[in-house]
């Protein structure tokens, strides 16, 4: 049996047969020149009864604002998923770019037998060539004829060498071949950008900013440290979709990440949801601080953070809450109780339902939402 005890520093130690076992540790930043060292102590403590084999996790000051709010985006921030939002239209124009006719619907259903996403593009787009070469779609069944003379355009070497053009990382001499999972990644990406470069409106249709985005961002107070840690790439995916939303009156989202922006390649290698791809999250938002003289006079800890996002960080199916190091997670999903993942998460719709529900006085045993509460001045 685990009980969760939120307690302030100053509170006696637990008496009688309990154990410390774990103590969580603000991070520590390497510089390079020196390890910054933060001034506080544990905010989470594991005990263990050897007698009644009973663990109790004592978190520190719960009762206390987060200091920063690090939010996913797409699906998030920005609708850019939908059947016409900016991943699909960006990979319809690639596959017309390659000579694959067909309406929006016939390229998106196409797309869909042997694309999905897994862990990042590249991965992706490796899994949708070995898929189009063996001929079976995602879900194993064959492909058509048609359906394999279609696709089979994509990895066409005449198509691939038109690609290549545009690869300035590509040397002469290299293989085709061996690049071509980064040649469709990035001419997929680069079309994206130049979509939104040359009609900036666009990006309204393509990724307009969910409701309340704005709202949300604006009940923040100015103090509060707002980062984004997606797994899109920054450069040609998140950016160019933040500048276009700035050159049609949405100056203000740009503006708020502070220049806090991650994606791909961020996280040395991990992904949603393991709990790295969050250490790793938290650590560049940290480093990122420092460099700048920004970082809080406490320190930065995995607990003094709020994810916003669409997963909830675990290291495998059926992860537990307490091993996520002390970490707070806001999870849009529908249908799901606002409890469904246990202590130090909140299940919520979207924005409008978490400015919602924050302002809600029903969250004392809500420890992520009273907290959030407090962030927000609500209380």
């Amino acid at each position: 049996m685990s009980t969760w005890l939120p307690i302030c520093p100053s509170s006696p130690e637990f008496s009688g047969p309990y154990e410390l076992v774990e103590v969580d540790i603000p991070v520590s930043i390497n510089t390079g020149n020196q390890a910054l060292q933060t001034e506080r102590g544990p905010d989470r403590r594991v005990w263990f009864n050897r007698a009644t084999d009973d663990v109790v996790h004592e978190d520190l000051c719960e009762n206390r604002s987060f200091a920063a709010i690090v939010s996913d985006f797409d699906g998030v921030i920005v609708d850019s998923e939908g059947p016409y939002g900016y991943f699909a239209v960006s990979w319809r124009a690639l596959f017309r770019e390659a000579g694959i006719q067909g309406s929006d619907e016939e390229l998106e259903a196409l797309r869909k037998l042997v694309y999905g996403w897994r862990n990042d593009l590249n991965t992706s787009v490796s899994l949708m060539i070995e898929r189009i070469i063996s001929g079976r779609s995602k879900d194993g069944g064959a492909l058509t004829e048609i359906e394999k003379e279609k696709l089979r355009q994509l990895i066409d070497v005449s198509v691939l060498y038109k690609w290549s053009e545009f690869m300035d990382w590509l040397i002469a001499g290299d293989s085709l071949g061996e690049n071509v999972v980064r040649i469709i990644a990035d001419r997929k990406e680069q079309i994206g950008k130049a979509i939104l470069e040359e009609d900036p409106a666009r990006v309204l249709t393509l990724a307009p900013i969910l409701p309340g985005v704005k709202d949300f961002f604006e009940a923040l107070p100015p103090d509060v440290i707002v980062a984004l840690a997606s797994a899109s790439r920054v450069e040609t995916t998140i950016r160019p979709i933040l500048e276009a939303h700035a050159k049609v009156g949405n100056e203000w989202l740009l503006a708020r990440f502070n220049g806090l922006i991650f994606g791909e390649g961020d996280y040395c290698g991990y992904s949603k949801p393991h709990r790295r791809f969050y250490e790793y999250a938290t650590l560049r938002v940290g480093t990122a601080l420092y460099d700048r003289g920004m970082l809080p006079p406490g320190g930065l800890t995995v607990s003094d953070m709020l994810y916003i996002g669409d997963v909830i960080a675990r290291t495998k199916v059926g992860d537990l809450p307490m091993t996520r190091k002390g970490m707070h997670h806001i999870v849009f999903q529908r249908g799901k109780d606002t409890n469904a993942f246990g202590p130090r998460a909140a299940v919520v719709s979207d924005f409008l339902a978490l400015l919602d529900v924050a302002g809600s006085r029903n969250i004392i045993d809500n420890i992520t939402l009273r907290r959030l509460a407090l962030t927000l001045q609500i209380r």
